[in-house]
């Protein structure tokens, strides 16, 4: 019958206890930290390039900066109780440093197969028969003659052309000058 009584009085107390924390709760109107994030303005500092949320007077949400060349040099997140605040740089350092790795470990193995068939090239080389060629040089290559255009006479500048018309003499084209 003890046993009973100490069970209901224990259960009694515990459903009240939870009871309370969860009136207090309401009665205090507590939003997660979220949306304060989310409702968070953003303001920009000049001198450190940082970009920093602010709710109700109070920074909240992720706050980055940039260093001279454009790159993320601080990331972190901010919340209204000390316990949610986190690095996020070192996050993204890590996952830089991740993807990184992977390239490296990538063209590492790239490399790797390249000198391997480089070398099984080599190997099939060396194990195939030698072919003895002959290389005869011939003294009388064939060049052709130089181009020497016909019938152009050079040396005569002065004289006109036989065709040519002198004085008022028309053209020879089908057509009349233009007035």
């Amino acid at each position: 019958m003890k046993e009973k009584v100490l069970l209901i009085t224990l259960g009694v107390s515990l459903s009240m206890n939870g009871c309370s924390h969860r009136s207090e709760r309401v009665a205090n109107n507590d939003r997660p930290s979220i949306y304060d994030a989310w409702d968070a303005r953003y303001s920009y500092n000049i001198e450190k390039r940082q970009m920093i949320p602010f709710h109700e007077g109070v920074p909240s949400g992720r706050m980055w900066g940039r260093d001279p060349s454009g790159k993320i040099d601080q990331a972190s997140y901010f919340s209204k109780n000390k316990q949610n605040q986190e690095d996020l740089f070192a996050l993204h350092s890590k996952k830089l440093d991740r993807e990184r790795e992977k390239k490296w470990e990538q063209s590492k193995e790239k490399r790797i197969h390249f000198i391997q068939e480089q070398i099984q090239i080599l190997k099939s080389e060396e194990d195939a028969p030698y072919i003895e060629v002959e290389i005869e040089e011939d003294e009388d290559d064939f060049v052709p003659p130089a181009f020497i255009p016909q019938g152009i006479d050079l040396n005569n500048n002065d004289a006109p052309m036989p065709d040519a018309p002198t004085g008022d003499e028309p053209s020879a084209f089908p057509f009349a000058p233009l007035p």
